[in-house]
């Protein structure tokens, strides 16, 4: 998949145009084989278009290399032989895409119990007289609580 000699130039810091590339392509190519949906790219507005264009894949790739540096993860590939560096660099890929996934779920289950939550509250609001003031209970206010 992702081929050693580019991986070795990522460790080094002197990644070619080429090697870039390669990089890119390699994830395009785990993207569309998995069919994941671009909702996983937590700073773009591209989740409406489920369709991934390069730009896309650029940010994706640019994320991935964050989480590289942020989790120290090329810290002890240099102790990896070479022949299992292309495996290696892939699983820690899987493991980035993995984490991505389940940040997108709780973001959505997070809006989903909000939106229950909120609808609970604007009935609780309206049809509960007993309060003297209810408008704490209206929707514009649900946050509040």
């Amino acid at each position: 998949m992702f081929e050693s000699k580019y991986i070795i130039e990522l460790i080094k810091g002197e990644i070619t145009d080429k090697g870039y590339e390669h990089i890119i392509n390699s994830i395009s190519f785990l993207i569309h084989k998995y069919k994941w949906p671009n909702l996983i790219i937590t700073s773009s507005d591209t989740f409406h278009n489920q369709k991934w264009i390069i730009d896309d894949i650029r940010e994706f790739a640019h994320q991935y290399f964050e989480w590289v540096i942020l989790k120290d993860k090329l810290k002890y590939l240099n102790k990896i032989p070479e022949s299992y560096l292309s495996y290696y660099f892939t699983k820690m890929f899987f493991s980035f895409v993995s984490e991505k996934i389940k940040e997108q779920q709780q973001s959505i289950m997070l809006k989903v119990e909000n939106a229950h939550l909120h609808k609970i509250f604007y009935r609780l609001g309206k049809n509960n007289n007993n309060y003297p003031d209810n408008s704490l209970l209206k929707p514009t206010h649900a946050h509040i609580l």
